[in-house]
């Protein structure tokens, strides 16, 4: 298949600080890092044993205690069952190249940024207050020589690249010049371009234009030249399909949950003081959510909530923390079991941001009585007053949470209900399914100036 797109970076101007940090050379490798990169490729090959690699790629590092974003691909690479080697290559601040053997056939590679590349983020990010690392990756991925070396000497051994988010396009468009023959595979996890245009506007970037410009040219070469589209909303293939004109619908591949073996459903926790809970990364619409509820009228009229705060998000939230909330940090997975298993009802108030909240499926696989807005369950099939609670401005979404703190039998319905869909629709293994599927198949994509 031909496609008529190619991947064309707008440029910054000539004075601009970020164009005089792409025009300075990078620092080639030196041979001792030559020979531990090649040490730790053979490793890579040795585990390979000859099979093709199906090369993921992510524009930041995952780990311990992901969510979000994060946990989505770790979990999507789990459960996706792939013939050969599946290899995550991710950037990273630490400064030497890193192998993480996840399984016998999952291997994360974490690629050390280049010092314009972390000089970069910091003059990006001090002209608004909206991370732009994502983009910042895009801008100097295909300059980083120890990236290169490694994509020089593995490219040839890829059958297919699958990115996640659009960010790593320049990366995609690198391996196409040393092996057309890879099959292309993009799983969007939002419409990016439309996301960044409202997140960069209302954090005063004063690059926002030409950011949402490499925004959409970074995405619309992941949409238009790989063979296969994943979204996680049916609404996001929708969008997808017609801003990037696209000849057929993207697949829907949505969010799943770690289904826990005899989680029953709730018993009504009485009239004693209700414990809520909201997970979350550090994503903006995140944040915003959190900072509406803690600041709002009705919040302070209620102080015999205690609200328990789990992810990366807390590190922004460190001034609201009170006798009545508690800010965790990033946990490991048991110990978010813990911080859930002690909630009585758990939030998504987010109004914010595209694609789908992770936290959701998290939420109903812990039985978790959950009041959410209806941006809040994007991608999810769940109904109102059955499986979840709908509050969609701020007063609604308190009345929502006091009335199921209050109505036994209506507690335990939502319980129920969101247990039940998330046993039946959510589970990883079920999910992965269609990505399976895609792998065992080849598509050639060869893009055309156009």
């Amino acid at each position: 298949m031909t496609v008529k797109c190619n991947l064309k970076i707008p440029s910054f101007p000539m004075e601009s600080s970020i164009q005089m940090l792409l025009d300075q050379e990078e620092i080639e490798i030196s041979l001792r890092e030559k020979i531990r990169i090649l040490r730790i490729l053979r490793k890579l090959n040795k585990l390979r044993a000859g099979h093709p690699i199906a090369l993921f790629l992510n524009d930041y590092n995952v780990g311990v205690g992901a969510s979000g974003g994060s946990k989505r691909i770790l979990e999507i690479i789990h459960g996706t069952q792939f013939s050969g080697l599946k290899l995550l290559l991710t950037f990273t601040n630490r400064l030497k190249l890193k192998i993480k053997i996840q399984s016998e056939n999952f291997i994360i590679l974490e690629i050390p940024k280049s010092l314009p590349h972390l000089m970069g983020e910091r003059l990006l990010c001090d002209t608004g207050n909206i991370s732009v690392d994502d983009i910042a990756a895009t801008i100097f991925c295909d300059r980083n020589k120890i990236l290169a070396y490694v994509l020089d000497k593995i490219s040839t051994e890829i059958s297919h690249v699958i990115l996640e988010h659009p960010y790593m396009a320049p990366v995609l468009h690198k391996i196409r010049s040393l092996n057309r023959s890879v099959t292309a595979i993009y799983n969007s996890h939002n419409v990016e371009s439309d996301m960044k245009s409202v997140m960069l506007e209302e954090g005063e970037n004063a690059n926002r234009d030409i950011l949402v410009d490499i925004v959409h040219a970074t995405e619309k070469y992941a949409a238009s030249t790989s063979a296969i589209v994943n979204c996680v909303t049916e609404d996001d293939c929708v969008k997808m399909e017609h801003i990037y004109g696209l000849p057929q619908r993207p697949h829907l591949l949505i969010n799943g949950a770690r289904i826990i073996e005899n989680v029953l459903p709730r018993k009504w926790p009485g009239h004693r003081a209700c414990q809520l809970v909201f997970v979350g990364s550090a994503h903006g619409p995140n944040y915003t959510a959190m900072v509406e509820i803690l600041t709002s009228t009705e919040w302070k009229m209620r102080p015999e909530y205690h609200l328990h705060i789990v992810g990366s998000v807390c590190s922004h939230l460190g001034e609201f923390a009170a006798h009545n909330v508690t800010l965790y940090g990033v946990l490991s997975d048991i110990e978010k079991d813990n911080v859930l298993s002690l909630a009585d009802i758990a939030l998504n108030p987010i109004t914010k941001g595209g694609g789908s909240s992770l936290k959701v499926g998290e939420y109903l696989s812990h039985a978790l009585p959950v009041v959410t807005t209806s941006e809040g369950v994007r991608g999810f099939d769940l109904k109102d007053g059955i499986s979840v609670l709908n509050g969609s401005m701020t007063s609604q979404f308190f009345e929502a949470i006091d009335r199921l703190s209050r109505d036994q039998d209506l507690y335990e319905l939502i319980s129920r209900g969101g247990l039940a869909f998330a046993k039946e629709n959510l589970s990883w293994e079920n999910v992965t399914k269609k990505l399976s599927e895609q792998l065992s198949k080849r598509y050639i994509s060869t893009p055309t100036e156009g």
